[in-house]
Parts: C-alpha cells; sequence; structure tokens
C-alpha cells in the first residue's frame, strides 16, 4: 500500500484512497468482479475497512454492487451523453469564470501540467499518468474560478468521467489530439478571452465523447 498518504489516515481512507486512484486514473487491476475480501487481502487489511471504502465508492457511483459481489461502473450510451452534456456545462462555466479572474490565477499550474502530459502522449505505459494528469488539469481550471461549489460539482463529474475517459486515452491519438485542445484552452486563457475559451473548451469536451464513442464502433 502506498505510504505516501501519511500515518494519519485510517486503514479504510487509505483503501478508498488507493482503490479510487486505481479507477480515476484508469487502471484495471479490479477483476469484472470481486468482493471485499480480495481487496481486503490486496491490502493486507481486515473486511471492516475494506467494505467501508467499497460502500464509500458506491455512494459516489463508481462502482455497483449485486449482492457481496462489487463492479466497475459501466455507463451506458445514454449514460455518457447526459454525463458528459452536464461536464460540458460545468467545464465551461468554470473555464469563462476563471479567465475572468485571468489576473488572480497562476497559470503556471496549468502549464506545467501541459509539459507533464507532453511527456506522456508517446508511452502507452503512461496513459494512466496522462489520464491523472488531464483531471488535475481540468480541476485546476475549476479552482481558479473561485466558486467552491462549482469546483465540488466538477470533482464528482470528473470522478465519473475519468472511468469512460481512461480507456479512450489508452489510444495515442487521443492523448495527442486531447493535448492540442488543453493548449488552445490555455492560449484563449492567456489572452484573457473568455468566450473564445469557453467555446475551446466545448469543443474539447463534445471531441473527446464523439472520438470515444467512434472507438467503441472500431
Amino acid at each position: 500500500m502506498n505510504k505516501d498518504h501519511g500515518p494519519e489516515l485510517t486503514s479504510s481512507q487509505l483503501v478508498y484512497s488507493e482503490v479510487k486512484s486505481a479507477l480515476t486514473r484508469g487502471e484495471r487491476w479490479l477483476d469484472d468482479k470481486f468482493f471485499d475480501s480480495s481487496i481486503a487481502n490486496r491490502f493486507g487489511v481486515s473486511r471492516t475497512p475494506a467494505r467501508e471504502a467499497l460502500s464509500k465508492l458506491l455512494v459516489e457511483g463508481l462502482l455497483t454492487r449485486s449482492g457481496r459481489t462489487y463492479s466497475v461502473r459501466e455507463f451506458s450510451v445514454s449514460e455518457i451523453h447526459c454525463l458528459y452534456q452536464l461536464r460540458e456545462e460545468l467545464e465551461c462555466l468554470s473555464v469563462r469564470k476563471a479567465c475572468e479572474r485571468r489576473s488572480q490565477c497562476n497559470m503556471d499550474v496549468l502549464e506545467n501540467l501541459v509539459v507533464a502530459m507532453d511527456k506522456c502522449i508517446d508511452s502507452e505505459e503512461k496513459s494512466f499518468e496522462f489520464s491523472q494528469l488531464d483531471q488535475e488539469y481540468h480541476l485546476a481550471i475549476a479552482e481558479m474560478s473561485g466558486n467552491v461549489f462549482l469546483l465540488e460539482a466538477m470533482y464528482s463529474i470528473q470522478n465519473k468521467s475519468a472511468l469512460v475517459r481512461g480507456k479512450h486515452l489508452l489510444r495515442q491519438q487521443s492523448r495527442l489530439r486531447a493535448q492540442v485542445e488543453h493548449k488552445k484552452i490555455i492560449e484563449a486563457f492567456s489572452r484573457e478571452l473568455p468566450l473564445v475559451a469557453e467555446a475551446e473548451m466545448r469543443y474539447h469536451i463534445r471531441s473527446s465523447i464523439e472520438a470515444y464513442l467512434r472507438s467503441q464502433d472500431d
């Protein structure tokens, strides 16, 4: 188990953090179906903290359960459309408000994330890292909006969309396309053009879902 979380976290919190990180990064070390006992064994804890961690992930909509069996949540095409429709509106509001507060924002945060993502484009092994950085990029913009409730909503929607995005970003072409769009958003942001930044973000979210759905037909 990763020790970087600090000794103050409980076993339940550690298991929750590790499993959620794997889910939102797009890692798939979990079996299609699993039990709290298998999670407990993986992390060397009793079933109680494992069950508590999995229950929290159930509430957040990242897992499903049938009886004693847990599964990583799978979204239907209709659900994906609904998810990305909401995400699009939140992301556009987020970048527009952040751009309006440009003078109070530290652009280095976004630029450093883009540089880090550049290093992950050519390696499939780093697709999980790219997915995590991608999530941090969008959440950083939400934080720059100055709206704490918008940021909370973005955390929730980002975690769910990560279950879709993680698979999609396994493709190098998808990572490259996303990165081009990330840079266009930053360019509009840095020029203090909120409507342009919003338009670039809207295109980015729509092209992401369209590319993902096309990939499912291949």
